[in-house]
């Protein structure tokens, strides 16, 4: 949680971003760098997805995003709400009943818009040890319910990219932020409009390289964007 006017909140309907709808003020200069990279950004846009489970307590968990032909990333501790090591590979949990939990990708789940493209999750593919990076990778199946193709895979940057980077780089945040009880109900409600669990987009600044794994940012987030992809809007 930032501030509403510097680190605004961006619904996104229709594959595309717009002003949160209120009479607050906003920046132009956000909105200038945004409009400059809006056509890489919609790109990005379509292939980040929400994780939605079935036979479990929660409805969904988290954002992933294709990182290679059929292959979604998202965080180890998303993964895992479902998914666990065999020692030997990965399984997916079994509820209370005994029901075995499925996992779903769907690329839309937009404000107000009924659309779906759906994608079962067929394998926990990796979960990376607790001692390392939150990074887990799910297989998808090769076509959606509906018949349709994954969407495209989102480039990542070079390492001369990254080098080249500095703090004050200009990123995005997209993911699926959720009612987050560890941040305070009015800062949330003012910034999100109180509209939640769908998906967003979130502008901000790299503030530190931490380690070589490891980056932060001032984009606004929340839970449920678990997961999100982070876009650099220069590359």
């Amino acid at each position: 949680i930032i501030r509403r006017f510097t680190r605004p909140v961006f619904l996104i309907q229709r594959g595309s971003f717009q002003l949160p709808a209120d009479d607050l003020p906003n920046s132009h200069k956000i909105a200038t760098l945004l409009e400059h990279a809006r056509s890489g950004l919609e790109r990005v846009i379509a292939s980040t997805g929400r994780i939605d489970l079935r036979n479990h307590r929660l409805d969904w968990v988290g954002t992933g995003w294709m990182i290679a032909p059929r292959i979604v990333v998202t965080n180890r501790h998303v993964a895992e709400e479902f998914g666990r090591s065999l020692g030997h590979g990965f399984a997916f949990k079994r509820n209370l009943e005994g029901s075995a939990v499925a996992a779903y990708l769907d690329w839309r789940h937009e404000h107000r818009q009924p659309e779906e493209s759906r994608f079962r999750v067929e394998a926990i593919e990796w979960i990376e040890p607790e001692t390392s990076v939150d990074v887990a990778l799910l297989l998808i199946s090769a076509a959606g319910e509906d018949g349709e193709a994954p969407p495209p895979v989102v480039s990542l940057m070079t390492h001369d990219e990254i080098a080249c980077s500095s703090v004050g780089a200009w990123i995005s945040v997209i993911g699926y932020p959720a009612f987050d009880s560890r941040n305070d109900a009015a800062d949330q409600q003012r910034i999100f409009d109180g509209i939640y669990n769908v998906k967003h987009m979130a502008p901000g600044q790299v503030t530190a390289f931490v380690t070589d794994e490891l980056l932060s940012h001032d984009a606004t987030t929340l839970g449920g964007n678990s997961g999100s992809v982070i876009v650099d809007l220069a590359s």
